[in-house]
């Protein structure tokens, strides 16, 4: 099982319209209690009811000097990598749960940076590109060059899977905030 992280310790509703004060203060709140200089992965939801396995995945850096989300997304007229800078990543309701797995180094976030656009040229000339390739595409860049520490990435993709699909029902019914849980397969 993997482990929880202490915003897990905050209390838990279902959003409506009426508490959305509420709702806000509980996802600031799980933004304030994200730990520093750490790397993510994403998973969200992408149909009701849930399709087991199926979700959009992107990476989500929380570091000293700024929050991103990287990942890549279908126009329709083929695939984009989008690196933005994100506020708070708790306010999309399409949000299922955020897993981290890497611990990155301020003195490496650049590097960071660099290895996430490895691929934004030529997403479209790797065959079957998805958001879950795309990852995992990176995922190995980032393991072969220490800054995520991995024996088997399929083992860490099963865990992400096991944990969105345990989780998806609470973000169908739109609980907040998500949870964060911490990977046992990578660190």
């Amino acid at each position: 099982m993997s482990q929880s992280n202490s915003q897990n310790m905050l209390p838990k509703i279902k959003a409506t319209p009426e508490n959305k004060g509420q709702v806000i203060h509980l996802r600031t709140e799980a933004l304030n209690r994200l730990r520093a200089n750490k790397l993510y992965v994403a998973l969200y939801l992408r149909s009701d009811p849930h399709i087991e396995d199926n979700f959009h995945w992107a990476f989500y850096h929380h570091a000293s000097l700024g929050k991103t989300i990287h990942h890549i997304k279908n126009l329709g007229s083929g695939w984009t990598a989008e690196h933005a800078a994100r506020t708070n990543v708790f306010i999309s309701n399409l949000l299922c749960v955020v897993i981290e797995i890497a611990s990155i180094p301020t003195h490496r976030e650049q590097e960071l940076a660099t290895i996430m656009r490895t691929y934004d040229n030529n997403l479209n000339d790797i065959p079957g590109i998805r958001c879950r390739l795309w990852i995992f595409l990176v995922l190995k860049l980032l393991v072969q060059q220490g800054l995520v520490h991995c024996d088997n990435l399929e083992t860490l993709q099963q865990e992400c899977l096991r944990i969105g699909n345990e989780h998806s029902q609470e973000a169908i019914d739109n609980y907040q905030p998500r949870p964060v849980l911490i990977a046992e397969s990578s660190s």
